[in-house]
């Protein structure tokens, strides 16, 4: 990341205290006593990479469900229809990644494909962008927070989904 890595890491925060979907965030940490510093929101440590070597086996040989091309109705006990139905659900969310980028003067078009590799329990176990045609990093990052969120339904084993989010400036 370099030097966007400080923009990255504000956008993460950010967007993870205004899209959750579970309970309220912790407030952030107090500044000690006399320390005059300010206080910083806390980061959600990341989640692995998909292509990370030490990811759990099982979640590297999951059968792959990749909705942006035609396949099997089923994929790793799931149907499609129901993975495209979590996907679809997080788009209403991408808007604020729209207004992230519009403050800083951006305005994103094309298509951010993510990786997920969700566990049979249904959380997303690893996550990673896999295309971004907005050329806009700390925009694809956002997207990817936002993606890695998704809870889909459980099943017996784990399945990677591959899901592209369809951008137009403006959106």
């Amino acid at each position: 990341m370099g030097r966007f890595a400080p923009k990255v890491l504000a956008w993460l925060a950010a967007s993870a205290l205004a899209v959750s979907c579970g309970p309220a965030a912790a407030p952030p940490p107090e500044t000690p006593a006399g320390g005059g510093g300010e206080a910083s929101a806390p980061v959600e440590p990341p989640l692995p990479r998909v292509s990370d070597p030490g990811l759990d086996p099982a979640l590297v040989r999951a059968p792959i469900a990749d909705l942006r091309t035609t396949g099997p109705s089923a994929v790793g006990g799931r149907t499609r229809d129901a993975l495209r139905g979590v996907m679809e659900a997080q788009e209403a969310r991408i808007r604020y990644c729209f207004q992230l980028a519009e403050r800083e003067g951006l305005t994103p078009s094309g298509t951010v494909s993510v990786q997920l590799a969700v566990g049979p329990d249904g959380v997303v176990k690893a996550a990673e962008v896999i295309e971004d045609q907005t050329g806009i990093e700390t925009f694809a990052e956002c997207v990817l927070s936002i993606a890695r969120r998704a809870v889909f339904p459980a099943a017996e084993g784990p399945v990677g989904v591959i899901y592209p989010f369809a951008l137009h400036g403006g959106q």
